[in-house]
């Protein structure tokens, strides 16, 4: 197994304080011109929905990278906002379907 020299920590070191400086304007840049109040991961269920229609929730989950905790919290924020729809599965009632209102 190598084992890293004091170059190569200094140089990992160096790496990792510029990737926090990325991150931390990424996030900067995302309040500034995100919608107030939505995340990334609205914008995602959002534009997925508005390109392809209603989804299953737990399939909506899957395509957009979300587990699905977070894809009952998301639906449940977007749904406050009027910015989102449910509605359960006429044939099987555990499956809830969302879509995009007008207003989104």
């Amino acid at each position: 197994m190598a084992f890293f020299n004091e170059k190569d920590w200094r140089e990992m070191f160096r790496l990792r304080r510029a990737i926090v400086r990325a991150e931390q304007s990424l996030s900067e840049i995302d309040r500034e011109i995100l919608p107030d109040g939505l995340c990334e991961s609205d914008i995602a269920i959002l534009e997925r929905l508005a390109r392809k229609g209603a989804r299953p929730v737990n399939g909506l989950a899957r395509q957009v990278g979300l587990t699905s905790g977070s894809m009952t919290s998301a639906v449940k924020r977007l749904h406050r906002r009027g910015l989102v729809e449910t509605r359960r599965d006429l044939d099987d009632k555990r499956v809830v379907w969302v879509s995009v209102t007008e207003e989104a």
